[in-house]
């Protein structure tokens, strides 16, 4: 009779933990999968939203990791009490110099939209969802991707992050071409510098990173990614000329994409042109320009004559719009 006893207690015992694990599996199911960062405070102080952009967050089951391309940042735990008013999460962090220690928080999840307050010592928990100086608090917003119907949503949103990261780099670097007119100087010149060593070494992660995806999966179009992303993987093609074999290769496998009408022509016209000038050879379609004589013009083109009916086959407007805006964007003031 006792040993029927300690069964049934050792059955009842399995039964519970097993619930638990269902109950939190239930609670974090609307978090699984990979998040953009939009922005961080912490202290009431911002992460340059360049560097907090480059952050992807990655929930699997409680786990949680925070990554820089592939770069893991910090690793930890979630647990959640959707019961309470604000709902409660915690984070128990598993490396750095808060390893082992919990941040007790509360978060808002709306749409696609997912918000967390940790307060950073303590067992205190936030009451509501502000970040000032001083506050002992740090404030998470996290983004996920809509819904949309391709193959592999995770990496979808892994693009779409490295794009995001990518672009707001590039952005910041034209703003100061524009401000000077395309001639910078003094701490202009130094922020404009510092870019480009970021956009150098952003290239070279994102490069390495596709090349391995393009490997293992081969080339990610509409029906994979969807047109976002599929417009995410030509960018980043598009800027991994430090490897010029591999980008060789990515014009090979995007051209044959467009003709299976699974990426877009405007990006095959763009990626072949980089690849031809990279080489030293004529551009096809003019989308690579460069600096001549103080102002901004087309590397030299293949048949010229017949650039506009090579830029209409694939999309792209006349030579000389594409031309005027390429000058508008970098600075560079048209002459009357």
């Amino acid at each position: 009779m006792k040993w029927c006893f300690t069964i049934l207690l050792l059955t009842m015992s399995i039964r519970l933990v097993a619930d638990d694990k269902v109950k939190i599996a239930k609670e974090l199911e609307p978090f699984q999968g990979m998040w953009a960062v939009e922005a961080i405070t912490k202290n009431g102080v911002a992460v340059p939203e360049d560097a907090a952009q480059r952050l992807i967050l990655v929930v699997k089951g409680n786990e949680r990791l925070v990554k820089d391309g592939d770069d893991v940042k910090s690793k930890g735990t979630y647990t959640v009490d959707a019961t309470k008013t604000p709902k409660q999460m915690d984070v128990t962090v598993a490396d750095g110099p808060l390893a082992g220690k919990t941040l007790r928080g509360i978060y808002e999840l709306k749409d696609d939209t997912f918000t967390l307050c940790l307060t950073l010592e303590g067992d205190t928990r936030p009451d509501d969802f502000t970040c000032k100086e001083g506050s002992n608090r740090l404030l998470q917003v996290f983004k996920k991707s809509k819904s949309v119907a391709v193959k592999e949503p995770d990496l979808r949103t892994e693009l779409l992050a490295r794009k995001k990261a990518d672009q707001g780099t590039r952005v910041r670097y034209l703003e100061i071409l524009r401000k000077t007119g395309g001639k910078p100087e003094g701490d202009d010149a130094e922020q404009l510098q510092a870019l480009v060593t970021l956009i150098h070494e952003q290239d070279a992660k994102n490069g390495e990173w596709l090349k391995g995806i393009i490997k293992k999966h081969a080339w990610p179009g509409f029906a994979r990614v969807g047109k976002d992303g599929a417009e995410a993987v030509f960018i980043l093609a598009q800027h991994a000329g430090q490897d010029a074999e591999f980008q060789k290769k990515c014009l090979e496998l995007l051209t044959a994409a467009v003709k299976a009408k699974d990426a877009s022509p405007i990006h095959m016209a763009y990626l072949t042109d980089r690849v031809r000038v990279a080489a030293g050879e004529k551009q096809v379609y003019g989308t690579e320009v460069e600096e001549k004589d103080g102002k901004l013009v087309a590397t030299p083109i293949e048949d010229e004559a017949k650039v506009d009916e090579r830029r209409k086959t694939v999309g792209l407007p006349p030579l000389a719009d594409a031309i005027k805006q390429a000058r508008r964007d970098r600075g560079y003031e048209e002459k009357k």
